[in-house]
């Protein structure tokens, strides 16, 4: 089949974004919010994306490329930190890494870093709704204290249930009392000073 210029380009453009993922093409797919097999035809030319895809596909691709090369986290890495850690069973490490992908995400959005675009990428449910909740929470509110529209992916998060972090120094009560207004209204309880990081 021989396609024209300009579709030889989106073609080629996709592939680029790809490579410079450093994502499989179902990661990507997932990072875009689109099925692998539906990336499948747009990288083989069979089917057109959108304007607006391809140019997501592009920023977002650079977003992580430079993400890495700043040595940040982004949602899909921090994902799996987490993960990795509550499979050992270890909630602590697993809130400390949930607390180093905000910050990343915190420093370059302070900074105007292309790599906070990385964090607009589907990062996957971890499969554990309350910290998938936190996550969400915490990328939505980073997004929206630096004055930009909040990831598709953290949207829905109020009423998926509601999730009281443990505390050793205070009772479920207290936990609520002492929550920030924004985290609340996701349905996610957790100690405001539990959110501060050195």
């Amino acid at each position: 089949m021989a396609w024209s210029h300009d579709e030889a380009s989106v073609m080629t453009g996709l592939h680029e974004a790809l490579k410079k993922s450093g994502l499989t093409q179902a990661g990507l797919a997932r990072a875009l919010g689109t099925s692998a097999s539906r990336l499948s035809t747009y990288l083989s030319g069979s089917t057109a994306p959108s304007a607006t895809f391809f140019l997501r596909a592009g920023r977002l691709a650079h977003g992580l490329e430079q993400a890495d090369r700043l040595r940040r986290m982004t949602p899909a890495s921090t994902a799996a930190a987490v993960r990795a850690s509550l499979d050992e069973g270890d909630a602590g490490w697993a809130m400390r890494m949930v607390m180093q992908g905000r910050d990343d995400l915190r420093a370059m959005l302070g900074e105007g870093s292309a790599g906070a675009d990385a964090w607009e990428c589907d990062p996957g449910l971890l499969g554990r709704p309350a910290w998938d909740a936190l996550l969400s929470a915490l990328v939505a509110h980073e997004f929206a204290r630096a004055g930009r529209g909040e990831p598709r992916w953290t949207q829905g998060g109020a009423g998926t249930g509601t999730w009281v972090f443990a505390s050793p120094y205070y009772d479920e009560d207290e936990v609520r009392r002492r929550t920030p207004g924004w985290l609340a209204d996701r349905g996610v309880y957790l100690v405001a000073r539990d959110l501060v990081t050195a």
